[in-house]
């Protein structure tokens, strides 16, 4: 039977107004890990979506690396597109985003758009474990 263990939780990003350009939050150590959940508290405002993605690093924050996804055609040609995570202004409140993830250091980047007035962000990372 599978099961998973939380570590810990770290707050990456106390509650603050959102910003239209994407902000880093403060990167954690989640080597030895497998799993993470993102605890976001996002209040829309005037913004009409939240949208964030992960980086890694592995060489103690030198240099980070961002999430792809890729699809395949029916060809058999790969297409590769930055992984952003987009969560509309009526999906606003609390947000937990499961992420089976594998690296060293890790933090988000996080926006909003259109307009921030009125808007805030927060964001926890927990560090989780899962066994087979």
């Amino acid at each position: 039977m599978a099961y998973a263990e939380m570590l810990d939780r770290t707050s990456v990003r106390a509650a603050a107004v959102a910003t239209t350009s994407f902000v880093a939050t403060t990167a954690i150590n989640c080597a030895g890990e497998n799993q993470l959940f993102l605890e976001v508290v996002y209040t829309a405002g005037n913004s009409t979506a939240l949208e964030l993605y992960l980086e890694s690093s592995n060489d103690g924050g030198t240099t980070y690396f961002r999430e792809v996804t890729e699809s395949v055609a029916a060809s058999g040609t790969v297409t590769g597109a930055l992984l952003v995570r987009s969560f509309a202004a009526a999906q606003a409140g609390n947000l937990l985003i499961a992420v089976p993830f594998k690296a060293g250091l890790v933090r988000a980047q996080i926006r909003v758009t259109v307009d921030a007035t009125n808007s805030s962000v927060s964001c926890a990372i927990v560090r989780t474990r899962l066994y087979a």
